[in-house]
């Protein structure tokens, strides 16, 4: 996926930059970066939600990984797993249930993306109900090339 930046990957709006939806790929604005998967639905497969390769530059990273949860029945829930890989390769790996109070509803993930990296996120879920979002926002450091 090309890396694009100035507000362009889902935003469409190079000029202002605001956001007018979800993208898969990274945006970068200065030195900061953010993506948004917006509402997934559940699946009970292996789903990629986000999947973008960084540049000449590493990223300090926060991604923000949530079970998901059905708006129509709240008194029901499912566990979503997820994965990060670098290159192909799992670098974290969690859970997170919406349902049972003895685990987290949201994970946070705080991680260093080092310089031109292909970086995915898969889910999976117990349960096709319900929708999860998932989103990442970091600051950017560039590299001397």
């Amino acid at each position: 996926m090309a890396l694009l930046g100035g507000g362009v990957g889902g935003a469409g709006n190079p000029v202002g930059g605001s956001f007018t939806g979800p993208s898969l790929g990274l945006e970068i604005m200065g030195d900061h970066c953010y993506a948004y998967t917006g509402a997934v639905a559940s699946t009970t497969s292996l789903d990629t939600v986000l999947s973008f390769t960084t540049g000449n530059f590493y990223t300090d990273a926060l991604f923000q990984l949530s079970a998901a949860v059905d708006l129509s029945g709240l008194g029901t829930g499912t566990t979503t797993g997820f994965q990060i890989q670098f290159n192909g390769s799992t670098v974290f790996l969690t859970k997170s249930d919406s349902d049972a109070e003895d685990m987290t509803p949201m994970v946070p993930v705080q991680m260093i993306i080092p310089p031109y990296t292909e970086v995915t996120l898969d889910i999976d879920s117990t349960s096709v109900t319900g929708s999860t979002t998932q989103c990442m926002v970091g600051r950017i450091y560039r590299t001397r090339d």
